[in-house]
């Protein structure tokens, strides 16, 4: 089932995502969640995101660990 949220979009995608709307005929919105979810599927190919198990919520013992620094 789908999920609603708030997103901000950085100044600098606003017009390319109106521009990409206008092309395809659709909604803002809409392209913004194709923007998500071709990010998504992007992250998960090259690895910087693991996909959590189906069945029990956990993600595979291979996950790599970074520490982000502030």
């Amino acid at each position: 089932m789908p999920k609603r949220t708030t997103v901000t979009i950085p100044d600098h995608l606003v017009s390319d995502l109106e521009n990409w709307a206008k092309m395809r005929g659709q909604g803002f919105a809409t392209v913004c969640a194709l923007a998500i979810e071709l990010g998504v599927k992007s992250a998960k190919t090259s690895g910087d995101l693991v996909s959590v198990s189906a069945t029990d919520g956990s993600t595979p013992a291979s996950t790599k660990s970074e520490t982000v620094e502030k």
